[in-house]
């Protein structure tokens, strides 16, 4: 199966990417290297490259992972636990991908091993505590109980990242959530 992404999607990804390369790329002083966890066709890692970064990535639908690989950026088709990596990282994305995994304490605490000293996870992903979740409910679609297996708010997060030793640097909304309300 092939993601597609339509035309009226793509200024959504530009701007949603930029935002969120912008923020977690500013505490650097210049580019170094990045990983991308389900990094699909690697949209998100030619707009990192653009900007000089060394990229990244991981995905396990090999048709993306082809396409990606394709454009030049090192992807490998495996989870993170089986990836094997030639050097460390100053910043690991998951973009939409975290709220997928079962033990994200054990993800982040693998992460400790493959990022470089003062190196930045950077988390998108659906939040407990969204407007859309509060007035939807039960009908708010982060709610599949299939695929979402866990549903991170502020709180929770704090508690994530003071068992696995990160601090929030920054946390934040960067999509709207009027069209899905």
């Amino acid at each position: 199966v092939r993601s597609q992404i339509s035309l009226s999607e793509i200024d959504f990804f530009n701007f949603t990417y930029g935002k969120g390369l912008k923020l977690a790329t500013h505490h650097f002083k210049k580019p170094g290297t990045l990983l991308d966890v389900g990094c699909s066709a690697g949209m998100f890692l030619d707009m990192a490259r653009k900007k000089k970064w060394d990229t990244y990535g991981l995905e396990l639908n090999s048709t993306e992972a082809k396409e990606a690989r394709l454009k030049g950026h090192k992807v490998q088709e495996k989870i993170l636990e089986k990836a094997a990596f030639d050097k460390k990282f100053d910043i690991i994305f998951f973009w939409d991908v975290f709220e997928h995994i079962k033990n994200g304490a054990a993800y982040l605490s693998l992460c400790k091993k493959l990022l470089k000293k003062n190196g930045i996870i950077f988390l998108q992903c659906p939040s407990r505590d969204s407007v859309a979740l509060k007035i939807l409910q039960e009908k708010c679609n982060m709610l599949d109980g299939l695929e979402h297996v866990n549903i991170y708010g502020f709180d929770s997060l704090s508690i994530l990242c003071k068992r696995t030793n990160y601090k929030i640097i920054n946390y934040n909304s960067i999509i709207s959530e009027i069209g899905i309300i």
